[in-house]
């Protein structure tokens, strides 16, 4: 079962790389695990999957995807600018995916 999912979370990777759309970040899927996907990748290859993010933090290094239903996205980086975790809120601002504990 974990071969599938890891599977699953490869083939969705590749597809966004593959694709020439700027905004898959719209594409995200409550179910997915977002983390998983993005984990160690470097903020620049989030801007070159995900397109220019919405905003900014101030106080961390991280980035802000607003996403036209309302969702958003939050990836925070760390001090060599790789992803160290992601948050994401509905539109109501309740989490629907949490911080994520890095290895």
């Amino acid at each position: 079962m974990k071969k599938i999912y890891l599977s699953f979370i490869l083939i969705i990777v590749i597809a966004f790389c593959m694709s020439g759309c700027k905004d898959k970040v719209n594409n995200y899927n409550e179910n997915d695990n977002l983390f998983e996907i993005v984990r160690s990748m470097e903020q620049k290859d989030i801007h070159e999957l995900f397109g220019e993010p919405s905003g900014i933090l101030s106080g961390f290094l991280g980035d802000v995807y607003r996403l036209e239903n309302g969702t958003q996205i939050i990836i925070y980086y760390d001090e060599t600018q790789k992803v160290e975790n992601v948050a994401v809120f509905d539109k109501d601002g309740n989490t629907t995916f949490g911080p994520q504990q890095s290895e």
